[in-house]
This record gives C-alpha cells, sequence and structure tokens, in this order.
C-alpha cells in the first residue's frame, strides 16, 4: 500500500484516539500561594498566573496594619525574564469588598523615558527589585481586596501576572 495506511488500521486508531484518557496527560501549571505578610490585622497572600514561572514577592518588615496614615516598609520582587523589556505596561485590577471594580494602566518602561533600573533588560536575566515603600493615608481601604496584574513587553508578552489578596481588620 506504500506508505497509506488500510481503512481498518485508520478506524482503530481513530476509536483508540477518542477513547484514550486525556485528562492527566496535560497538567495546568498552578503555583503555590504565597504569604506575604500574616499579621493579627493584615494578612496579604499572592500567587502567580503565569504558566511559565512564579515570581518572588516580599515586604520587610510587615506593617501591623494598613489602616494608618503612613506606611514605610521594604519591597522586593523577583523573577526571570523570558522575554526582553524595552517597553513594559502594567495592567491592574481591583476587587474590593462590597462589589465594584477598579481598573488602572500604568507605563513603567518607555523607550525615552526608563523609569526603573529593570528597563532595557533583555531575555534571560534575573530582575531583583529592592526598594523602600512609602504609602500614605490608607485609613479607608476595604476590608477585604483581590488584585490581578498583568505586566506586558512592547511586543504583547506577558513578563508576569499575579493574583493578590490584601485582607484587613
Amino acid at each position: 500500500m506504500g506508505g497509506i495506511m488500510p481503512h481498518h488500521s485508520l478506524l482503530l486508531f481513530l476509536a483508540i484516539l477518542v477513547h484514550w484518557p486525556w485528562r492527566g496527560l496535560v497538567q495546568e501549571v498552578k503555583w503555590p500561594r504565597h504569604t506575604v505578610c500574616s499579621m493579627d490585622k493584615l494578612q496579604i497572600f499572592y500567587q502567580s498566573c503565569d504558566p511559565l514561572q512564579d515570581i518572588g514577592l516580599s515586604v520587610s518588615p510587615c506593617p501591623e496594619t494598613l489602616r494608618t496614615t503612613r506606611i514605610e516598609t521594604k519591597l522586593k520582587v523577583t523573577l526571570l525574564l523570558w522575554q526582553s523589556i524595552e517597553d513594559l505596561y502594567m495592567s491592574v485590577n481591583l476587587f474590593p469588598e462590597g462589589g465594584g471594580t477598579f481598573h488602572f494602566d500604568e507605563s513603567l518602561c518607555l523607550p525615552d523615558y526608563p523609569r526603573f533600573t529593570f528597563c532595557n533588560r533583555k531575555k534571560g536575566e534575573l530582575i531583583a527589585v529592592d526598594t523602600q515603600l512609602k504609602l500614605n493615608i490608607l485609613k479607608y481601604l476595604p476590608n477585604h481586596i483581590n488584585a490581578h496584574a498583568v505586566l506586558v513587553n512592547q511586543n504583547g508578552y506577558r513578563i508576569a501576572c499575579f493574583n493578590m489578596t490584601l485582607m484587613t481588620a
């Protein structure tokens, strides 16, 4: 038959293919939920939603609460670049307790305006941001906020993605 599969062999192959147990062959990557802060009056958790990599995020010291007029702490973020970043854009959706959605977009890196040290980094480089974080007037935060953040580069490639939960008492 010169390389052409006989009809009965094709039918057998298709029958096996249809009944093959596909579940379990391809596993969706789900990164662990990380604890950033776990205090009596403040809990912060995050989980990477990027199928390629987890990210590292820490806050030190962890504030006792966010319901104050001023917070100063150190923020560390670490991730490996799977794509180069000349331009970097961040999109965040906030889902506060009680309903509603808040959305904002921010340009973090532009060719003529590199705001951060990680701008213009190349594929394969490790980004490690270690910075002082200062927040003012957070007394009126809802008790529970979920956030979804995505960072994309100039070509639309996802650089990082994470979901965060913030709970205050």
